[in-house]
């Protein structure tokens, strides 16, 4: 059971058991494709709260629209935290 889903333009990937969480720019983007190669999509998971430009570093400002960076790091916050 797979699933794709964008979350405030946030990209979130996940199947049934989560067995990593990556947060971050388009890096951990990046990031992301050669982790899902290495496990077992199948039993195990990944969720990826990417956003281009917007590194998971806690109270960042962003050039790109002023506080966009800050916001959406309040949200994957708030994705985790309900998440657990």
């Amino acid at each position: 059971m797979q699933f794709r889903k964008d979350i405030n333009g946030l990209r979130a990937i996940a199947v049934i058991a989560v067995m990593l969480f990556i947060e971050g720019d388009s890096h951990a983007d990046a990031l992301t494709t050669a982790v899902a190669y290495s496990v077992n999509l199948t039993k195990e998971g990944i969720i990826a709260l990417t956003m281009s430009g917007c590194p998971f570093v806690l109270n960042s400002m962003s050039t790109i629209e002023g506080d966009a960076c800050y916001k959406e790091n309040i949200l994957r916050i708030e994705y985790l935290e309900s998440s657990c």
